[in-house]
């Protein structure tokens, strides 16, 4: 394989815009082509520089590709990702991997098959707020952790091409399309889940909207408990937030992010307020890049991916589980 990753991207909404703008600016990766139904408009708006098709195939035929970046909503994963397997090329695929667990299990059959690797893009895990609770709790500095909660709160998404992702038809609903990135990072950080219990609130001036307002509670294998919530009723003017709370034997971690940025870690009788040094650190690491930046690296270094397919699996089966137990 080249030195550079020969790179292709499916679908340029709003993560495959974000993706582009991060491969533009890495030295491992040669971005070759683009494909999306509208794709020569929104080339003309943007003045790319790289090959446009609106068909995911003619890509493929027409580019000597090592890898495509899968960033169509979620229903269309499994062909999408297939495709490509089927081209000889490895491949990373937006979360959450696919609606139902049967269609990772095709995926997965196709990877092998085709021995070509794949990687789910759960951002979460290339944010370092969510890389320092892990190491806490994998160093046990504050011991066995006992409770997780985070929640994700957003304005009602309207930005989405036909607004596919109201439709749980195309994304599953909030919990599969929001809440599950914290669904990921309280398995990531727990372990494995036992017993299930969701609730949904809607807002009826949406309509006929799937948008919703999500809590769930999860039970894992040694007691710990996680409570989320995750949220799509906003208003247009709310700031996106995100926060989560993690207590352990030892202490406590918080971290909140909205219009300002609050990171805390509390142990026995000391207060540390970590904001200033996150903001030193770790203000300027766009995880995006971090993350796709990884796939590349893995890709031409034969390394192992941080987040494997199974995790990413595990997610999804944890978002069913709870949709077959809501109150």
């Amino acid at each position: 394989m080249n030195k550079k990753l020969n790179i292709g991207v499916v679908g340029l909404g709003f993560i495959g815009k974000k993706h582009i703008e991060c491969y533009e600016k890495m030295d491992t990766v040669n971005l070759a082509a683009v494909a999306d139904i509208n794709a020569q408009v929104l080339a003309k708006e943007c003045d790319y520089k790289f090959k446009v098709y609106t068909d995911l195939d003619e890509m493929l035929r027409c580019e000597s590709l090592d890898a495509v970046d899968v960033c169509l909503p979620t229903v269309f994963h499994k062909e999408a990702v297939n495709t490509a397997l089927h081209h000889g090329c490895h491949v990373i695929v937006e979360k959450p991997f696919a609606l139902q667990s049967a269609e990772i299990d095709e995926m997965l059959e196709c990877s092998v098959k085709n021995g070509r690797r794949l990687m789910v893009a759960h951002v979460c895990r290339f944010m370092q707020e969510y890389r320092f609770a892990k190491e806490v709790i994998t160093s046990q500095s504050l011991g066995k952790p006992l409770y997780y909660y985070a929640c994700r709160n957003s304005a009602t998404p309207k930005w989405s091409s036909n607004n596919w992702l109201a439709d749980k038809k195309f994304s599953g609903g909030t919990v599969m399309d929001l809440q599950i990135h914290d669904i990921d990072i309280a398995n990531w950080l727990l372990g494995e889940p036992t017993e299930y219990k969701m609730v949904e609130i809607n807002n009826p001036q949406l309509g006929t909207s799937n948008f919703g307002h999500i809590i769930s509670t999860i039970k894992y294998s040694d007691k710990e408990v996680a409570v989320l919530e995750a949220g799509h009723l906003m208003p247009d003017i709310y700031p996106f937030y995100t926060a989560y709370r993690l207590i352990c034997e030892k202490g406590v971690i918080e971290f909140s992010r909205g219009a300002d940025i609050k990171f805390t870690l509390c142990k026995e009788n000391e207060l540390n307020d970590m904001t200033e040094e996150y903001h030193s650190k770790y203000e300027d690491i766009n995880p995006y890049f971090e993350e796709l930046s990884h796939f590349a690296d893995c890709i031409l270094n034969n390394k192992e991916f941080d987040i494997s397919t199974e995790e990413a699996k595990k997610a999804v089966n944890t978002v069913n589980k709870l949709l077959e137990n809501m109150f």
